[in-house]
C-alpha cells in the first residue's frame, strides 16, 4: 500500500517526546554542484543587464499568454542567472561558501534544473544540464529525437515550445542533515526555485505553464537519473501548457553509467525508505481519488467565520525583482 501525504507528515512531524538528536557526519557532506566529468560543456553568454521590472509590478501584471518572442542563448543565460544563480560568496572555516538566487533549508540546494532546448537561437536542439557554479551547459542528449519529443510534447509544435525545463531533487543533500524530513524540504526548495523561475519569464515577457503530473520513471531514465537519489519534479514549459499525461511515451535509449553515476553526492549516501516511497506513491496521480478530509476536520477546528484579506499596498520603497533577488540572505536568530 502506498503512504499518505498525511501518513508521511505524521511519521515525519517534530515530536518532542520521540525526537533524537542526531551528529552530522560532516566528512561525507554532500556536494552542493553537479558535474559531469568527460563531457565537453558550452559556456553561457555573460549576463550584461538584467530585468528592470519592478517587484510589485511583476507579481501584479498579467502574464503573456501567447509567445510573441523567440528564445536565444543570451536571454537564457538572463533567466538561469537570476533564477537559479550564485549571487555572492563568502568564506567558513577555509571553504567558500555560495549565496544562491533562491532560499534553501539548511543551504543544502538539492534542486537543479534541466532544460530540453528545441528553438533555442544559437543552441542545438537536444537536452542539457545548467551548472551552476561555472555557469556551463552539459549537453546529455543532442537532436530533437522522438524520445525527447514524447516525454514533454504532446499538442504542441515544438517549433513553437522554445524549451521546457525540468527540477529534480537530489534525496542526499537534504536527508543528509534532516533524515526522512528531508523530502518535506526538498519539496519547499523546488517549491521556491519553481516560482522563481516562473518570474524569470515572466519578466522576460515568456509565458509559461508548470506541470508536475508525467511519467517520472520515464523522465528519469531520459534525463539519467539513478532513481535512488535523484528524481524530477515538475517542467516548466516556456510558450503555453503541452500535456504529457495521457500520451503514450517513445522509450529512450539508456544514458552512459558515468552520467547515471553523476546523481551521487557523497563517498556513502543513505538511501531513506520513506522517502522513497513518498514520493513514489505520487508519480501515477489518479483522475478519481478519494479527497482527504479538510484539515480543520482533521484538527477538531469549526471556524465560526471567514474573514477575507485586503489587497497589500505596494510599498514605499520599490525594488526591482532583479535587486530583489541579489539582496536576498538567509539571516538567523536564535
Amino acid at each position: 500500500m502506498n503512504p499518505s501525504a498525511i501518513s508521511y507528515h505524521k511519521t515525519t512531524c517534530y515530536d518532542r517526546n520521540r525526537m533524537k538528536g542526531h551528529p552530522l557526519d560532516w566528512s561525507n557532506q554532500p556536494r552542493v554542484f553537479k558535474a559531469y566529468d568527460s563531457i565537453e560543456t558550452i559556456p553561457l553568454p555573460k549576463v550584461d543587464k538584467l530585468p528592470e521590472t519592478d517587484l510589485w509590478h511583476l507579481y501584479l501584471s498579467k502574464t503573456p499568454k501567447r509567445l510573441e518572442n523567440r528564445l536565444d542563448l543570451k536571454q537564457l543565460s538572463q533567466i538561469l542567472s537570476i533564477s537559479y544563480g550564485l549571487t555572492s560568496k563568502r568564506s567558513y572555516s577555509g571553504q567558500d561558501l555560495f549565496y544562491r538566487s533562491v532560499p534553501s533549508a539548511g543551504a543544502l540546494y538539492p534542486a537543479e534544473i534541466y532544460f530540453f532546448a528545441f528553438n533555442i537561437e544559437n543552441l542545438q536542439p537536444g537536452l542539457y544540464h545548467y551548472g551552476i557554479k561555472n555557469r556551463l551547459l552539459t549537453p546529455l542528449r543532442k537532436g530533437d529525437d522522438s524520445a525527447i519529443m514524447s516525454a514533454v510534447t504532446n499538442s504542441l509544435e515544438t517549433q513553437s515550445l522554445p524549451a521546457v525545463f525540468i527540477i529534480s531533487g537530489i534525496f542526499f543533500r537534504s536527508s543528509w542533515k534532516y533524515r526522512d524530513r528531508g523530502y518535506r524540504y526538498i519539496l519547499l526548495d523546488a517549491g521556491h526555485l519553481i516560482e522563481n523561475l516562473a518570474l524569470a519569464l515572466k519578466a522576460t515577457d515568456l509565458p509559461c505553464a508548470i506541470d508536475y503530473d508525467f511519467d517520472d520513471e520515464h523522465m528519469g531514465r531520459l534525463i539519467g537519473f539513478d532513481d535512488q537519489k535523484e528524481v524530477s519534479l515538475a517542467s516548466v514549459h516556456v510558450g503555453g501548457r503541452s500535456s504529457i499525461t495521457q500520451k503514450k511515451l517513445t522509450k529512450s535509449a539508456p544514458l552512459s553509467p558515468a552520467i547515471i553515476e553523476a546523481s551521487s553526492v557523497s563517498p556513502v549516501e543513505t538511501v531513506y525508505e520513506d522517502i522513497i516511497d513518498i514520493h513514489r506513491s505520487g508519480t501515477n496521480i489518479p483522475k478519481q481519488f478519494v479527497k482527504d478530509p479538510d484539515i480543520s476536520s482533521k484538527l477538531g477546528l469549526n471556524p465560526l467565520k471567514w474573514i477575507p484579506i485586503s489587497q497589500n499596498k505596494a510599498p514605499d520603497k520599490k525594488l526591482t525583482y532583479s535587486e530583489t533577488v541579489l539582496r536576498r540572505r538567509s539571516r538567523r536568530n536564535f
